[in-house]
């Protein structure tokens, strides 16, 4: 056996600590002790910091001898279940070492280029390899680029933006289907695996019409609320990045008229850049059928936030010196506008949820007083436009922003919180690295790409926070050494029972998770040691399944409550073992 380390950091760079790294054989094989390779897999899970160590069998040491395919699963914050990334190299050992050493190029079925193999030279080829193979991918602002790719993703022709043709994996099959896309990834043309063809229009027709030509005939409607970061300011932006979704639609804040929807969006104040409510619309799309479109109601202003001063716009709800003041009715104003306007058209339109995205101009209030503040927003708004089951989803600020500001911490404290005071709410969390340059305050387009995919998972998890009793925390355990209690468990299986209140995917039903294993929003992890009594651990992650606790000497108890909001589970206690 060789023996691989690295950090998965190294080969997927996402914002993830521990993870498992899943290794598969491409080829059914035996080792040299004549143990089959396949179809068992190799899982390793990482450290908490993404380092790793993993034992496999070398290429020399298997007959026939086969390579590894490498996925990384890992559950994004904000979730509670796990996610797979494939790596879309091979990794061929070649010996104890780097796992990034081990990453080759399937040139041929079954064939590998590694960076052992030299030329008639005795000079690695292996960077040149990849340099081939980078070059046939899009570049950052490549033109007119172009790729015949199957379904699941593997080019199989290219076109590049000075004509040149370049053929890919020869191992494809016409059953496969195939799509020609541009290089931003918009669909052209597609050809599916039962031979049918479909031309895709990018402009916009009256109606409104898919991607795949089939008419827009509902509407999913959200409405995005706040100040300047769901407004929009994220850079860069033009027409060739944002061409006009024939899908998504807007009843804009100024013009108040049902149209496409336009980067920037129509707020209340002037945008600027992307806003996250757009790349959310994108990505919820991917999940619905054809003739499922999107209406944004863009109700957010710049530098705007919960006060009671006078004559100045505010999210409090009752504080408004004057109705112009107003930003919580004026949005609800503009959503039965919007809604109104939709069933007008001839749509069939449904309210789904509130995008919330703002903190930045309360930076010095209490934790407490902004969590009041925004619980009865989110009430006024459920309220207001008669759906007291609207999902909410409440936007991460910008790190850089909060760490120029400390106070901000607070704040962000309160959205982390939110789902676990307030039911069908999720939260959806920003990456560091992804502020406009020079700006700590405003996202980049960076930054607004990844919130609109965390807003999406934020958006499931909106709509499984139903506040029924979740089931108790299981393979719950605790050691001690010295002062240092560590304890450990696992999520209760979950139950998944139909429901017709949220239609999570177009289909006209959605599934709710129901108890005994309801929706867990946070752990409450308690100690006590000898006598004394029960002490509530300060916990950083609420929702991490682990926790480390300083005690005195003695013997101590563990006790873990899953929470969903203020409902509690049964709760289980361990003695932990050790000295």
């Amino acid at each position: 056996m060789s023996t691989l380390t690295g950090n998965v950091k190294d080969f997927q760079p996402l914002a993830i600590g521990s993870a498992t790294l899943v290794f598969t054989a491409y080829s059914a094989a035996t080792t040299t002790g004549g143990s089959l390779l396949l179809p068992k897999q190799v899982r390793k899970a990482t450290a908490s910091d993404g380092s790793f160590s993993v034992d496999l069998a070398s290429w020399a040491n298997t007959n026939p001898r086969t390579a590894y395919k490498l996925e990384v699963e890992y559950t994004p914050a904000g979730m509670t279940y796990p996610v797979t990334v494939p790596i879309p190299w091979p990794v061929v050992v070649t010996g104890s070492g780097l796992l990034i050493d081990m990453f080759a190029i399937e040139t041929t079925p079954g064939q590998f280029l590694t960076k052992g193999d030299k030329g008639d030279d005795g000079d690695s080829v292996m960077q040149d390899a990849f340099d081939a193979l980078e070059a046939r991918m899009p570049q950052p602002g490549a033109k007119d680029r172009f790729r015949v790719i199957d379904l699941n993703g593997k080019t199989a022709l290219e076109v590049d933006d000075v004509g040149q043709t370049i053929v890919g994996d020869t191992a494809l099959k016409a059953t496969d289907g195939f799509r020609v896309t541009d290089k931003d990834g918009y669909i052209a043309l597609e050809v599916t695996p039962d031979g049918k063809t479909r031309i895709y229009d990018p402009t916009f027709t009256a109606g409104g019409t898919s991607a795949s030509g089939a008419a827009v005939t509902t509407l999913h409607a959200f409405l995005a609320a706040g100040q300047s970061n769901m407004s929009g300011r994220g850079l860069p932006i033009s027409a060739g990045m944002d061409p006009n979704d024939p899908r998504i639609f807007q009843y804009g804040a100024t013009r108040r008229t049902l149209e496409p929807a336009t980067v920037p969006l129509d707020m209340h104040d002037t945008a600027s850049g992307l806003s996250p409510a757009t790349t959310f619309a994108r990505e919820y799309l991917k999940a619905q059928p054809p003739n499922v479109g999107i209406l944004i109601i863009p109700a957010a202003h710049g530098a705007t936030g919960f006060t009671s001063a006078a004559d100045t716009l505010t999210w409090t709800v009752g504080a408004a010196s004057a109705p112009a003041y107003d930003l919580p009715a004026l949005a609800v104003t503009q959503a039965i506008e919007a809604l109104t306007a939709a069933q007008a058209s001839g749509y069939t339109v449904t309210l789904k949820a509130a995008l919330w995205h703002q903190g930045e101009n309360n930076g010095s209030m209490s934790q407490t007083t902004y969590e009041g503040l925004l619980d009865t927003l989110i009430g006024y708004f459920k309220t207001q436009l008669s759906s007291p089951g609207l999902l909410f989803v409440v936007g991460q600020m910008c790190p850089e922003g909060m760490d120029v500001t400390p106070a901000k911490y607070n704040i962000d404290a309160a959205h982390q919180a939110t789902p676990a005071r307030v039911t069908h709410t999720g939260f959806a969390k920003a990456t560091r690295g992804g502020n406009n340059t020079g700006d700590t305050t405003h996202f980049s387009r960076t930054g607004i790409e990844y919130l609109g995919k965390t807003y999406l998972s934020g958006y499931w998890e909106a709509a499984f926070n139903e506040g029924a009793t979740p089931g108790a925390a299981i393979n719950v355990a605790a050691t001690k050494t010295g002062t240092t209690v560590t304890a450990s468990w696992d999520a209760p299986p979950k139950t998944l029972t139909q429901s017709t209140t949220y239609d999570l995917y177009g289909t006209g039903t959605g599934y709710v998770w129901t108890a005994p294993a309801s929706h867990i929003t946070s752990y409450r992890v308690e100690t006590k040691t000898g006598a004394g009594a029960w002490t509530t651990a300060t916990r950083t992650h609420a929702a991490n399944r682990s926790e480390t606790v300083t005690v005195t000497a003695g013997t101590t108890l563990v006790r873990v409550t899953a929470l969903n909001g203020a409902t509690a589970s049964t709760p289980v206690t361990v003695t932990a073992v050790g000295a």
